[in-house]
């Protein structure tokens, strides 16, 4: 399998079902619409997930790191003292994380559920591949914006939570300017980072 670039830069990844497990905290006792930022806090280089998604799905053959490739922002990284201020934690290591979740891709039944009704939704819906973003900014539009829009449509709700990604930040190399505190200036944000602001 060919990766591209080096794997060298790290990135904040966290358990969903740590996530998930802060609901009831938010739902029940979080009395401020002052933003929290969810994760784990822990910087994971993109070459330890790609050799530990290969080791736990037992394949055999070889990673390749295609220099030649962008390696994109080499830091991202949530600030997550807010979080642990309130006395949650999102603590889930990525390789018991990696063996809780289904490594395959099912179709989704959103259609199904349309039109139901729920105390809480979820979403994290949206285009995850950052250079669409910048090769073709309308198809991006279309995955980030108006899927979530139509989430909003489409299901009744008592109370909405949207899961997105740091780059709502201009910059998300440390997590002193990734505080829930830290102005959202459009202008300064790639278009990557302004679909999933909007």
């Amino acid at each position: 399998v060919v990766c591209w670039g080096t794997g060298r830069p790290t990135r904040d990844f966290v358990y969903a079902g740590d996530v998930a497990a802060t609901f009831p905290f938010f739902i029940e006792q979080y009395d401020s619409s002052d933003p929290v930022n969810l994760s784990s806090g822990v910087r994971t280089p993109i070459r330890e997930l790609a050799e530990t998604i290969r080791d736990l799905t037992g394949f055999a053959g070889d990673l390749v790191w295609d220099a030649s490739k962008p390696d994109g922002q080499l830091d991202k990284i949530f600030d997550v003292t807010r979080m642990k201020s309130l006395g949650l934690e999102c603590p889930t290591p990525l390789r018991d994380g990696l063996n809780l979740v289904a490594l395959e891709y099912a179709a989704s039944n959103y259609a199904d559920w349309k039109g139901h009704s729920c105390r809480l939704l979820i979403t994290a819906n949206g285009n995850s591949r950052k250079p669409l973003a910048r090769e073709a900014p309308l198809t991006d539009f279309d995955a980030s914006v108006r899927s979530v829009r139509a989430s909003l449509e489409d299901f009744r709700f008592g109370l909405y939570i949207h899961l997105s990604s740091c780059d709502v930040y201009p910059d998300c190399s440390s997590p002193d300017i990734t505080t829930e505190d830290t102005p959202l200036d459009p202008a300064r944000q790639s278009p990557y980072g302004f679909h999933k602001y909007l």
